[in-house]
């Protein structure tokens, strides 16, 4: 439904007020002329009433015949009444035939009160009428009337007039409330229409001011009013924009409830976990009694409290958990959950305690034969023939820790990037088959069968050759340890268009489906007897994997129990 505007409203009320002035006057003027006119009627009646009842003190043989000649003569109808309210003579009717007026109002007023008037209906002559009586002084009445169709007329035409009139009038008053409406409203249309843009967004918008007066003013005060609500609401838009800046780049989650607990802001790193949590109430959405505890706590005592907890999603990450209200003056409005994902630190955590327990270990143990191979050569071992089979443990559990000591040195500086990558144009078949060549003795050694596989095209990649070749020769090393006599080992290259893809492929034991996201740990072994007997440090793999990460490469591996394994490494070429 379309509201009326504020000039047609003012309009609309100048042309009520108009209206009822009009029919006011016109209803009071018509009032005051019925008066006017029937208090003439009443005095000429009076005056001929009275001479007429002089005329009947007057002895006459044919009063009927003088009655009527009179009653045409004044023009008004004259009737006679003796006390009984029988007519005597009437000036209109035959009196004969005329009922008993001893029962008209006007009649009984005149014999009680001396005059009696009355306008109603005459059943005689079917018209409304005027009527006036006087007592005669001989008990007899003398009523004169007259018709009220004078009057009617009277008040018809000067209705008529009036009618005219405020016609006119209106029309012209009509047109200056029009006038005085749109010179009003026109500036308040203006004001509202500004208004409306500024709601919808267009906060430039200004009203232009042309007078001094109220409208004036108020145009002015609307203008100021204006642009101190742009310049709060670019305030406001700022903070906000800070604020989901600030939210967005936070990568652990974040969310907001009002004081009911109805989820009202969530930052990515918290829909990465719960998605489409906005409008839902935090129970919905976590299911987890201890960090609804903390929500819980933070709402309703105003306790701010963290804790660690771990979350199932599907896979188990572990979240420190700070729970804090917000506050408006005193009273609490919502609460505020920071879930800090400290997945990762546990982890390092872990890997630093496990990695100073398997360092301690790794060392403990060729110290360990070192400390008895010297205590036996110190007992008198050293002059008997077997001295030489205590030397050689010293040498082999000496030359252990050398390699220990030097894969740990190559770890923490490919980690710590203090050894950067000397890189440089190479043909990647080259380096691959200096590999084969190293380890081509050792696979013969073990009976087992070592393949090569090269593309026929030069592979050009760039790379450090030295800590690449480590990497390969580091694959093929376990290769060839974990594979049985008689087993297969094959190294081969293949490229593309964008990648190099070195494999090394084995027939060994394979790798169980729990082990493979470890196998790149630090000292992590499937087989850990297995792979001290052979004489590894468990450090083989994690220094493989930092090297290719150095190269922007990726290090990957497939296996089955029983089948073997397939290492990966995927180069870019540039």
């Amino acid at each position: 439904m379309v509201k009326p505007r504020f000039t047609t409203k003012i309009f609309l009320s100048y042309i009520i007020i108009v209206l009822l002035i009009s029919i006011s006057f016109a209803v009071f003027s018509t009032i005051t002329l019925k008066k006017y006119y029937i208090k003439n009627i009443e005095e000429r009646l009076s005056i001929n009433t009275t001479l007429v009842g002089e005329l009947l003190h007057k002895k006459t043989p044919s009063l009927d015949r003088d009655i009527k000649k009179l009653g045409r003569k004044i023009g008004e109808r004259i009737t006679i009444i003796d006390k009984t309210g029988r007519v005597l003579a009437d000036s209109e009717k035959d009196p004969y035939f005329m009922e008993n007026h001893a029962l008209r109002p006007e009649v009984r007023m005149a014999l009680k009160e001396g005059v009696g008037k009355s306008i109603r209906f005459s059943r005689t002559l079917g018209v409304d009428m005027f009527y006036l009586a006087i007592p005669s002084g001989d008990g007899r009445v003398v009523r004169l009337s007259v018709p009220l169709t004078e009057i009617k007329t009277a008040i018809h035409g000067l209705r008529c007039m009036f009618l005219s009139v405020i016609f006119i009038s209106c029309i012209f008053l009509l047109l200056v409330a029009f006038i005085i409406s749109r010179t009003i409203g026109r500036p308040i249309s203006s004001i509202a229409e500004t208004a409306e843009d500024i709601a919808r967004g267009d906060l430039k918008k200004r009203v232009n001011v042309s007078s001094e007066d109220e409208i004036g003013r108020l145009a002015i005060s609307f203008n100021k009013m204006a642009e101190e609500l742009g310049s709060r609401i670019d305030a406001i838009t700022r903070e906000k924009n800070l604020l989901e800046t600030v939210l967005h780049g936070i990568a652990d989650g974040v969310f907001v409830t009002d004081k009911n607990g109805k989820m009202i802001l969530t930052n990515p790193g918290f829909e990465r976990i719960f998605p489409r949590t906005v409008g839902r109430y935090y129970y919905e959405v976590i299911r987890n009694d201890e960090i609804n505890f903390l929500i819980e706590k933070a709402l309703n005592s105003g306790i701010q409290e963290s804790k660690e907890v771990s979350l199932y999603l599907p896979d188990e990450k572990i979240f420190q958990i700070y729970a804090a209200p917000i506050r408006d003056k005193k009273e609490i409005t919502g609460a505020c959950t920071v879930m800090l994902d400290i997945t990762n630190l546990k982890k390092l955590e872990r890997m630093r305690i496990d990695f100073v327990a398997n360092v301690s270990h790794e060392l403990r143990t060729p110290l360990t034969a070192i400390q008895g191979a010297i205590e036996t050569l110190k007992r008198g071992a050293l002059k008997k023939q077997s001295a030489t089979e205590f030397v050689d443990i010293i040498e082999r559990q000496t030359t252990r820790l050398g390699s220990l000591i030097n894969d740990l040195l190559d770890l923490s500086g490919i980690e710590s990037k203090e050894r950067k990558m000397e890189f440089e144009e190479i043909d990647a078949r080259d380096m691959v088959q200096r590999v084969y060549a190293n380890f081509k003795r050792t696979a013969k050694k073990k009976s087992q069968e070592f393949c090569l596989d090269l593309p026929e095209e030069p592979v050009i990649l760039g790379a450090d050759p030295e800590k690449i070749e480590q990497a390969i020769a580091n694959l093929v090393d376990n290769a060839i340890k974990f594979t049985p006599d008689r087993g297969e080992v094959i190294l081969s290259l293949n490229t593309s268009k964008e990648r190099v893809r070195i494999e090394v492929k084995d027939t060994g034991p394979g790798i169980a489906p729990d082990d493979i996201p470890r196998i790149f740990e630090r000292f992590y072994r499937v087989d850990k007897a297995r792979s001290r007997k052979l004489g590894g440090t468990g450090l083989g793999l994690s220094i493989v994997k930092h090297i290719v990460e150095a190269h922007n490469g990726k290090v990957g591996v497939e296996s089955q129990p029983g089948k073997g394994s397939k290492f990966i490494i995927t180069l870019s070429r540039r």
